[in-house]
């Protein structure tokens, strides 16, 4: 129902959700209280009182001693936007692209827009490729492999990968045949919203390749930036896709291992099994050990740092990055970088960088809240004054 929806976005909002998250966060919230069956509803009730979804008690191991040293759920999108309207530079992929043309070495190349029933070339489409769908299977053909993905979006929604070699073509792992190409192609660009992207497929380095072969392998890197201050990487993490998700190296399927931000070894990796954590030294599928250095690390981080101080109004990212052979490519950045598996290693309100620069961002939401709370008040002794003259 509409108005209940209105009604409890509303209220939620009054409360300094934005209202993008608003009925979002209601939804969560009740969801974890009716349907969650890990935890009693004593326990539930005590992780909301203190901000947090249940399945946190677990991942964090939280007591009443050490929860105020975690950035809770509830205060984490209460902060949204971190990067105000500038979030727009890197929400969607092409945008993201474009602003960071002086860096296009470090993402990869962009071809094709299949949006509004057309296929409109991008700044990275060969000059000998014309704007037919017939062209994509040309280009697939010459490239050997493409990446399929929408505009906006994160964890891999939508992503496709299609390949041509010796066996014909393929759409993910599938053999396909260029009418089922074609017909696709047609398909994406007549849906409606942003629209679809193909760009160049990005093959991993063939160290982390052998981990598991068939996903990227990305990199989470996350940056922020505290006033008056150039941009600072506070974590950063490797995940590994396996044989349960396919291309996709979302948090989970086959583990994931933290990086030490100075050397770039990666170790520690742990996979996630019904909200918890549980320690992963072999990769699930490949049996290979969950641990190395990674490779072109110092590069990796002095041309990241380089690109988030040239965006310095995007305070606050989470950037997927994939290794490869001569260096590594942006996959796509994320306005929120995450609160949730990076606090498992180290919780943000611990210590500096991410204490002073979190509290800094609360503060300002209290005293936003604050405002809006007492013009209120204003309002409402004004609509009583008027009401008492009006009687008069």
């Amino acid at each position: 129902m509409v108005w209940y929806r209105n009604l409890i976005s509303n209220r939620m909002q009054k409360r300094g959700y934005s209202e993008y998250f608003a009925y979002q966060i209601f939804q969560k919230r009740w969801n974890d209280i009716v349907t969650a069956n890990s935890k009693s509803l004593l326990q539930k009730m005590w992780a909301h009182r203190r901000g947090f979804y249940s399945n946190r008690i677990d991942l964090y191991n939280l007591t009443e001693d050490n929860y105020k040293f975690f950035l809770s759920d509830f205060t984490y999108y209460k902060l949204h936007p971190i990067n105000n309207i500038f979030s727009r530079w890197i929400d969607d992929k092409l945008t993201m692209r474009l602003i960071l043309e002086p860096f296009s070495e470090y993402l990869p190349e962009y071809f094709y827009h299949l949006v509004d029933g057309e296929v409109i070339r991008l700044l990275d489409c060969p000059e000998s490729s014309g704007n037919s769908m017939e062209d994509i299977i040309t280009l697939l053909m010459n490239y050997k492999a493409l990446a399929v993905k929408p505009l906006a979006g994160t964890s891999g929604e939508g992503f496709v990968k299609l390949s041509h070699g010796s066996e014909g073509f393929k759409y993910n792992q599938n053999p396909t045949t260029v009418k089922v190409l074609l017909e696709k192609f047609s398909e994406w660009k007549r849906q409606n919203g942003l629209g679809t992207l193909i760009t160049e497929f990005i093959q991993p380095h063939h160290q982390l390749a052998k981990i598991w072969p068939e996903s990227t392998n990305s990199i989470r890197l996350s940056v922020i930036r505290r006033k008056h201050r150039k941009a600072e990487i506070i974590n950063a993490m490797i995940r590994f896709g396996a044989s349960v998700g396919g291309l996709i190296d979302n948090i989970g399927p086959g583990g994931f291992s933290i990086i030490d931000l100075e050397s770039g070894r990666f170790f520690d990796s742990k996979i996630v099994k019904n909200d918890k954590l549980f320690k992963c030294t072999f990769h699930p599928d490949t049996n290979e050990p969950l641990s190395g250095i990674i490779p072109h690390w110092d590069l990796v981080k002095e041309k990241i740092l380089q690109i988030s101080n040239y965006i310095p109004q995007i305070i606050s990212m989470g950037l997927d990055i994939a290794i490869t052979e001569t260096g590594f490519k942006i996959l796509e950045i994320n306005s929120h970088e995450g609160n949730t598996i990076n606090q498992s290693y180290h919780p943000y309100l611990l210590d500096d960088p991410t204490k002073s620069f979190y509290n800094a961002l609360i503060l300002e939401k209290m005293q936003q809240l604050g405002q809006i709370r007492e013009q209120s008040l204003i309002r409402k002794l004004q609509r009583k004054i008027l009401k008492f003259f009006k009687q008069l």
